[in-house]
């Protein structure tokens, strides 16, 4: 049996702060699909946003000397040319949110088998020392590279072509 769907949505500023709750009441309500997933979860996800991986189906991984292992469970939301990146473990608080448009994601390469790097360009997150040693405010972009593993594995190759899409829709003629 399937559980009613969400009727609010968190939203967040660009450096991940909490901005209140976007009502979802404003969205077609037939625009609305689910699955159940392990332990009976229900997942959701409005044809209104371009792609919503919900906990439970994306996981962080690292490199080990055995192969890739999962480091946690995140949720990644992929509404208009935004990527949010959730914290680790919650629906609620997101810790990243990048313009995909604007070149916030460097690169997105499918590594098969439903593994999918993602290399982003993000505010360089302030270091205390580095502030008092240097006597600046150093905010530039720094890049950081993640590994998810999507599931089930096609997955993976539709959020690659999503995150292109936008990709491409921010590049001007001349690039």
């Amino acid at each position: 049996m399937l559980k009613p769907a969400p009727s609010t949505w968190p939203l967040a500023d660009g450096k991940g702060a909490g901005r209140g709750e976007m009502p979802l009441s404003e969205l077609s309500p037939d625009g609305w699909l689910s699955h159940e997933g392990a332990g009976g979860r229900t997942f959701w996800h409005h044809k209104g946003f371009a792609i919503l991986f919900t906990l439970g189906e994306v996981y962080r991984l690292t490199a080990g000397a055995q192969g890739w292992k999962r480091h946690d469970c995140r949720s990644l939301l992929l509404a208009g040319s935004k990527l949010h990146i959730f914290d680790k473990g919650s629906q609620g608080e997101v810790k990243t949110v990048l313009d995909v448009a604007s070149g916030d994601v460097a690169g997105c390469t499918l590594l098969g088998s439903g593994v999918l790097s993602l290399e982003l360009r993000r505010q360089r997150r302030l270091s205390l020392l580095r502030s008092a040693v240097s006597g600046t405010d150093d905010t530039t972009k720094e890049r950081k590279l993640y590994f998810f593993e999507f599931t089930p594995p096609s997955l993976a190759a539709t959020f690659q072509q999503e995150i292109e899409k936008r990709q491409r829709s921010g590049r001007k003629p001349s690039d």
